[in-house]
């Protein structure tokens, strides 16, 4: 990891010259912190409450974890804070507020560390270590695990994907899958007794 000096070093570098988007002074570019979306991908796109309820599947009991994933999700796009609007929408009435959102790196395009919905704000972590093609969508009293289809997959496979991933008797396939499941489940129990004490 490269470490980035003080926000003046790279003006001395290039003194006397203006700093300007894609001139090459600055090297270092981010997604702002807070994005608000409330309903702005829909509105841009057309999209209405049945597309977004349409892409999102959950296991008609997701109150208890059964397996690797709690249902699935197929988003348009990679770019997740323009998706996340739909998801909050199908979500919230279901499972109330959402504080987090946990997701791969390489899954998504660069994303704010928060956005605003409904006038809340969900905090977004992007990890490594995450399994690859979940998000986990946290409220203040349990975890969603989602399994992302891939927005490019026709709409038949996915389907079928959707269906698969809210399947009640869904089980760990791998090891690691069954300690995510596990580190999950711990998780849960950690949040509860804090809120209880």
């Amino acid at each position: 990891m490269r470490a980035i000096g003080p926000a003046s070093s790279p003006m001395k570098a290039h003194a006397g010259r203006s700093r300007r988007p894609g001139d090459g002074a600055c090297d270092v570019t981010s997604a702002p912190a807070v994005q608000n979306t409330t309903s702005q991908a829909a509105a841009d796109r057309g999209r209405d409450a049945s597309d977004a309820a349409d892409r999102l599947r959950l296991k008609t009991d997701a109150t208890s974890p059964t397996g690797q994933v709690d249902g699935g999700w197929w988003p348009h796009s990679t770019n997740l804070a323009a998706e996340l609007p739909d998801l909050f929408s199908a979500l919230v009435p279901q499972i109330g507020p959402i504080e987090r959102v946990s997701y791969h790196l390489g899954d998504w395009d660069a994303a704010p560390r928060k956005i605003r919905f409904e006038g809340a704000v969900a905090r977004l972590g992007g990890y490594h270590w995450q399994r690859a093609a979940t998000v986990d969508v946290l409220t203040a009293r349990r975890t969603l695990t989602l399994r992302v289809v891939p927005p490019d997959t026709a709409l038949d496979a996915a389907q079928d994907a959707l269906a698969a991933a809210a399947e009640a008797d869904e089980t760990p396939s791998a090891g690691g899958d069954e300690a995510s499941s596990t580190r999950r489940r711990r998780s849960r129990g950690d949040r509860s007794s804090r809120h209880a004490g």
